[in-house]
Order: structure tokens, then sequence, then C-alpha cells
């Protein structure tokens, strides 16, 4: 579990894939960012980030540092491109320093993957409705969860509802403020018993 130290991260996932799958991996990441609130790298967010300089050591930076999570969408023509095999390469060396659960691996085709183990585990995306990008997306917030939960903390403010004198008590009126502060969510309620 990490603790609040640990909470330097820049972004909850970075996906790394061909452009090939660009249209599937466009809509995890939507899911991601505006169904959970969840900082993505996604290169086509980030061109500001991106441009100028060498790109090289700012990817390595991003898939090394500055993401929690890395998932990676693998295919026959993700391993034919050279930025992509060196973000699967910087990626993997997550491995050797021994956070090998931080890598989500993805599957488009049978496409070898060296040096890698083929027994890690894996999701193997096919036109099944069981792997929707929006599936895919549930799996990796799921993931997200379980290894940084996100403090949520509640506000409740209530007040005796009454007619007219003291004595006729009708019941009680909650007012509710739901706030998640690494994800800006804000929700309020009222709740009359």
């Amino acid at each position: 579990m990490f603790t609040l130290a640990d909470r330097h991260y820049e972004y909850h996932v970075a996906l790394s894939f061909a452009g090939e799958q660009r249209d599937y991996v466009e809509s995890v990441c939507n899911y991601l960012e505006h169904g959970y609130g969840f900082k993505v790298f996604y290169d086509r967010n980030q061109e500001s980030k991106l441009i100028g300089g060498v790109l090289t050591p700012k990817l390595k930076e991003v898939y090394n540092d500055h993401a929690l999570f890395c998932a990676i969408f693998v295919s026959s023509a993700y391993l034919m491109k050279s930025w992509t095999k060196l973000e699967l390469a910087t990626i993997l060396s997550r491995y050797e320093n021994g956070d090998g659960e931080s890598v989500l691996l993805f599957r488009f085709d049978d496409a070898e993957i060296p040096d890698i183990s083929p027994e890690i585990g894996y999701i193997k995306i096919d036109n099944s409705t069981l792997r929707t990008a929006e599936r895919i997306a549930a799996l990796i917030a799921e993931k997200i969860r379980v290894r940084w939960p996100s403090p949520v903390s509640v506000v409740v403010g209530k007040s005796e509802i009454s007619r007219g004198t003291d004595e006729d008590f009708v019941g009680v009126y909650f007012q509710c403020h739901l706030t998640d502060s690494d994800l800006g969510f804000r929700a309020s309620f009222d709740l009359e018993v």
C-alpha cells in the first residue's frame, strides 16, 4: 500500500500503445479521465509537455517515475516501432526494480514480447463484450483504487425539523458534502429523516 509520501506521481496511469490501436486506447483514456477522474498520460493530451527538447529522457521519466501504473497495449505493430520499443524497455525496467505489479499488460494479438516472462498475467483484447474499452478502463481503475485508495472526506451538518412549536418534532435534516481532494470530486446532497 502506498503512503502519503508516495503521492508524488503526476499520473495515475501512463498508456503505451501503437498508433494502429489509437482509437481503442483513446476510448480507454476517456473513460479513465472523464468516467473515473484519473490523471492519465496519453500522448495527445500531453503535447505541450512533449514538444521541444529531446523526447527520450522525457518519456523515460514519465514511464519510470511519474506514473503510478503503466498500461502497455501490445500488438504486432507495437513491437515494430522504435518509440514503443523505447517505452516498453523503460516500463520493463520497473520489473527489474521489483515493481512488476505496476505494469498492466493488454494484448491485441499473440505477438511474442521479447524480454518478458510468458508467465506475466495479461488481458487479451478481442471483440467480445468483456473486452470493451469501457471494461478495460474499469479494470485499470480497479487496480489503481486497490493500490492507491483515495481519501474521501465527508462533512455532515444537521438541524432538527419542527412544525411551529418545540413540541412538534418531525425529524432531522442532513446536508452532506463529499470531497475527494485527489480527483477534485465534490458531491452534495440533502437528506430528511
